[in-house]
């Protein structure tokens, strides 16, 4: 139990050192894709920026607009942060096993996510603006949208592997059969939906400023905005992670024998999601939320079908 506990506390610190750096390393991709520099001056190469501007944040007045439900501003940020970094527990480090692990476990993140997604829209609808009301009603579209083909994706991993388990779903990806390979058109789907749970474009409608002025972050201020912008760079991490963890072997090893470096594998996994995502997110506009919509509705769910179709055809013909 106190062994538990203590590596409970290590990852609360690990948590925020990951949400800190997924946000720097987001920040530095996206400039240098547009010949920009990105922070620059907070560390080297400004690698202590995002703890810069949480402590900023932090030392801001708190301002709440008339009408606003200030115990669901305070209270949301800080569980969604909460939730989040409860589910690093259960990611598996240098073995196949998190500090927590559960049968199903990998439901309860797909779980932990989704609620993370609904307190934000329950962010919105706490403040009175028209521009909250306007980018929360996006994101409660988008969320409908994008939820069922990406959580799809993921449940194609899960039947190739005939477990729930995420310690399953890493063992059975040992010796170089990693989900990627097997299924394709998964990692695709999983991708895509990436970009929507981060609300960065091409999906950032319920976010834009040129046309609802940052849409729910408008009305927020202080340390309300900070953790919730420490909460998006947690999502970022902890999906990248889960990607890792899902499609690419996890902390399994990229050369054989060096088993022992489970954490750097996993990392330099997730750091390629966490890359590829922020490099096209710098490539491309952000669409309309109909586009989005049709988007999720008409192209990434029959893809995800198609992943789930794939998965279950590897199975039943015994090719897993």
């Amino acid at each position: 139990m106190l062994t538990v506990l203590l590596w409970s506390v290590a990852v609360v610190f690990i948590g925020l050192g990951l949400a800190f750096f997924a946000g720097w390393f987001a920040r530095k991709v996206i400039a240098h894709t547009q010949h920009r520099v990105g922070p620059y001056l907070a560390g080297p190469h400004g690698i202590a920026q995002e703890v810069a501007d949480f402590l900023k944040l932090m030392s801001k007045e708190l301002i709440t607009v008339r009408g606003s439900d200030e115990l669901v501003l305070d209270a949301a940020p800080l569980f969604c942060t909460a939730l989040l970094v409860w589910a690093l527990l259960f990611i598996p480090v240098c073995g196949t096993r998190g500090v927590l692990s559960l049968p199903g476990d990998l439901l309860l993140l797909i779980l932990i996510s989704d609620i993370a997604s609904l307190l934000v829209v329950l962010i919105g609808y706490a403040q009175p603006g028209p521009f909250a009301s306007v980018g929360t009603g996006r994101a409660g579209e988008q969320l409908l949208s994008y939820e069922v083909p990406f959580c799809a994706s993921m449940f194609a991993a899960l039947i190739l592997a005939r477990t729930i388990d995420v310690s399953g779903i890493v063992k059975f990806q040992s010796g170089f059969r990693w989900i990627i390979a097997l299924n394709p058109i998964a990692f695709v789907a999983f991708l895509i939906g990436l970009f929507a749970e981060f609300d960065v474009p091409p999906f950032a409608p319920p976010v834009i400023e040129t046309e609802i002025a940052g849409g729910y972050e408008v009305e927020l201020s202080g340390r309300r905005l900070a953790f919730l912008r420490l909460a998006h760079n947690l999502e970022l991490a902890f999906f990248s992670i889960l990607g890792a963890l899902l499609f690419l072997g996890g902390p399994q090893p990229l050369i054989p024998g060096l088993e022992w470096l489970g954490v750097v594998w996993l990392a330099l996994k997730a750091l390629a999601i966490m890359f590829v995502v922020s490099f096209l997110t710098a490539c491309f506009p952000t669409y309309r939320i109909d586009q989005v919509v049709s988007i999720f509705w008409r192209a990434a769910l029959p893809l995800s079908i198609a992943s789930i179709a794939l998965s279950l055809a590897l199975v039943c013909f015994g090719l897993v």
